[in-house]
């Protein structure tokens, strides 16, 4: 049985978002991590501004790996007509 879990980190105009699957011997299946840019404070004009693909880090005492995979939607309009 799969839980998810989900991070928010803020740091200045930047937004850390984890999203984290894991199975209830606590290992981690999956991971979903974007970094965006906030444009104005906006989250609806968030902009996507680096992929993570692997990283590791530990949360009590327990290491994780973090794989990137795209979960979260973003307003492409507005990209598309820069």
């Amino acid at each position: 049985m799969l839980k998810e879990h989900r991070i928010n980190f803020y740091f200045f105009n930047f937004y850390l978002k984890f999203y984290l699957k894991s199975f209830k011997t606590g290992g981690i299946s999956c991971f979903h991590v974007l970094l965006l840019k906030f444009n104005y404070g906006n989250k609806k004009k968030a902009q996507l501004i680096h992929k993570i693909h692997s990283f590791q880090f530990t949360i009590k005492s327990h290491q994780y790996f973090i794989q990137w995979s795209s979960i979260v939607e973003i307003d492409k309009r507005k990209h598309e007509s820069q």
